[in-house]
């Protein structure tokens, strides 16, 4: 080939490329001449505007725009031909085009000028911004909604980076902690809550996703100090490619709720306080009328032996009494169990007369109790209770009589019977079982029978509280309850109480072996109740103590003050404005000799409510039993 003839070709090589490239551009290319009128298109604007080659080539360009600039392009050429003033051309702008349906879109065009043989020729390049015009609205509506969300929320949102420092928080945090957006910025997330603690257990949940649907239970701290209530959801806000770009916490304050709930749970105490009223003025009742009656008996007969079992009757009838108050200050106020090694058997015996006459004429109660029953380690106030209410349910069942029944057993669970029906872990229990014959209870029934306030009985005769606190005490001592009730045959509850350990009953019995009355001791009682005061010196002076009363603080200093005594026994409510803590205060000052034993109707946990110094004291609680009251005072010293 020759030079020349390579030369020749060059141009039409150059050609060809150019050629190739106008046909396989993405974009719309559109040549027109100096009128306006369509030269050349390429495969991309003939699909984009909807319309064939032929339809376009020749036709003016002004078809593919919409009103008003299809009927101003005429002119704007014109004026550009004429002034060299420039709109569009070699600037490029976002406009509108029409397809051939009319439907218009918006695009980018880029408009250049070039000459042919002398000739202006324009080249439009369009470009289709539909998808990104939908893309950004896209993005403008979700960030109008992440304001309106951000803004609206009462929930105090707050994000913050990867080093826990916040960068956003909505309007609601100044309504919930009291921090304007500003303060925040820049601050470390920590300062929101009361402790380090709930700000790790929040950041560690977040980090494992574990919150989404379970809020955390925290204390937060206000800007001006205050500690509240709340509840968080943390999320970690994540990319598509799962990195961790941030942290967000959603803050909801719980302070009016928790109000709510306290005041309701006291409005429900309150209304099942006087449903109890009646009946234990009843029960307070019948056991005055017990004391009475057997205590009159005493002046009547001159036989020992009858003296002696009506002052027993007498005494059975008091402890009672002193069972039933317990029974009231553990549901007005939570009180601890004070277990006693029991034989459930001789316990339970002890209590049939007492059921009898609960269950009244038409219900008659059986027992059948297993020889050499295990002991166990309980309440007493809280069997008796137990048994006495599941009697008591019992009977209501009844309405027209029927057979109620009492048993107790020994029971060893294995590993695979604890699954399931038991509930407990494996090793040796007692049962006791309290069944009738009565209406029984649908499974649906069966399953709240254990909720507090839940009871099925009519409006004034039932607090729902009954079976609640019979389930607490026996999981509080290591046990179980189970139900099996069936509509119109009656039902079953079963009590499993662990055995006791021997080594506790062997404590328990060393520890009654010490209680040896002391010899030469003093003490001096402290009680405002001229009775009370002078049963109480004349039971401590049958201990073998030499015994001086008072009745006042005042009185009782004043005697420290002329003598000594190696105990000051004193009740913690008196009138005169010197409590039984405020007068032990100031006999261990003035008589560091002295030891200090008080004693209070209240429960331990009110008594030391009471208690306005810092001293600590133990209190002997009334009623008390001799031996209670021997033991304290053996403790005392």
């Amino acid at each position: 080939m020759s030079p020349i003839a390579a030369d020749d070709s060059a141009p039409e090589a150059s050609l060809d490329h150019l050629a190739a490239v106008f046909q396989s551009a993405i974009d719309a290319v559109i040549s027109i001449d100096g009128l306006g009128l369509i030269t050349s298109v390429n495969p991309a604007a003939a699909r984009l505007f909807g319309y064939t080659n032929a339809e376009l080539i020749g036709a003016n360009v002004s078809m593919l725009m919409p009103v008003p600039d299809s009927e101003r392009h005429d002119d704007y050429l014109r004026q550009y031909r004429h002034t060299g003033r420039r709109k569009i051309i070699g600037i490029g702008r976002e406009v509108f085009g029409r397809r051939r349906d009319g439907s218009t879109f918006p695009m980018h065009l880029s408009v250049s000028e070039y000459q042919i043989d002398g000739k202006a020729h324009f080249a439009g390049i369009v470009r289709d911004l539909t998808l990104e015009r939908r893309s950004q609205e896209e993005s403008e509506r979700q960030q109008v909604l992440f304001d309106a969300i951000i803004k609206d929320t009462p929930r105090a949102l707050v994000l913050t980076d990867n080093g826990r420092r916040i960068f956003l928080a909505n309007p609601a945090v100044k309504s919930v902690f009291g921090y304007d957006e500003a303060e925040l910025v820049g601050q470390r997330s920590q300062l929101l809550y009361e402790t380090d603690y709930d700000f790790e257990r929040v950041w560690k949940a977040s980090l494992a996703g574990s919150t989404g649907l379970d809020p955390l239970a925290v204390n937060c701290r206000r800007k001006d100090g205050k500690v509240f209530p709340a509840e968080v959801v943390a999320t970690s806000v994540t990319a598509r490619d799962g990195q961790i770009l941030g942290h967000m916490r959603s803050f909801r304050d719980l302070t009016k709720q928790v109000a709510q709930t306290e005041a309701l749970h006291r409005s429900q105490r309150l209304d099942a306080l006087g449903q109890l009223t009646g009946g234990v003025a009843h029960d307070f009742n019948n056991i005055l009328t017990i004391v009475l009656g057997n205590l009159e008996q005493v002046f009547e007969t001159s036989d020992v032996a009858e003296k002696h079992d009506y002052c027993r009757r007498a005494v059975e009838a008091g402890e009672m009494g002193a069972r039933l108050t317990r029974r009231l200050l553990s549901f007005s106020r939570q009180r601890k169990l004070e277990p006693a090694v029991l034989q459930l058997n001789t316990y339970i015996t002890s209590m049939v007369e007492m059921l009898e006459r609960a269950l009244g004429e038409t219900v008659s109660l059986s027992t059948n109790f297993a020889q050499d029953l295990w002991m166990v380690c309980v309440d007493p106030s809280e069997i008796e209770n137990a048994i006495l209410n599941l009697s008591v349910n019992a009977r209501d069942a009844m309405r027209h009589g029927g057979r109620v029944s009492i048993e107790t057993a020994n029971l060893q669970l294995s590993s695979d019977d604890v699954l399931e029906e038991y509930g407990i872990p494996a090793g040796d229990y007692i049962r006791i079982t309290v069944a009738d014959n009565g209406e029984g209870m649908s499974p649906e029934i069966v399953k709240r029978a254990f909720e507090p306030f839940f009871t099925t009985k009519g409006t004034g005769k039932g607090t729902g509280l009954g079976l609640s606190s019979i389930h607490g005490f026996v999981k509080q001592s290591g046990g179980n309850v189970t139900i099996y009730s069936e509509l119109g045959k009656g039902t079953v509850v079963n009590l499993y109480l662990p055995r006791v350990a021997m080594e506790v009953r062997r404590n328990l019995q060393e520890t009654e072996k010490q209680a040896i009355p002391p010899a030469n001791l003093k003490v001096l009682v402290v009680e405002d109740n001229p009775e009370l005061r002078q049963l109480v010196a004349e039971r401590i002076r049958r201990l073998g103590y030499t015994v001086e009363e008072a009745d006042s603080g005042a009185s009782a200093l004043q005697k420290i003050s002329e003598e000594s005594f190696d105990i000051l026994f004193s009740d913690v409510v008196m009138p005169g404005g010197m409590s039984g803590y405020e007068l032990g205060s100031r006999v261990r000052v003035a008589s560091s000799g002295t030891k200090i034993l008080l004693t209070s109707g209240y429960d331990t946990e009110f008594a030391s409510d009471l208690n306005s110094t810092n001293d600590a004291f133990h209190v002997l609680r009334k009623p008390y039993r001799q031996a209670d009251l021997a033991q304290a005072l053996r403790d005392c010293l």
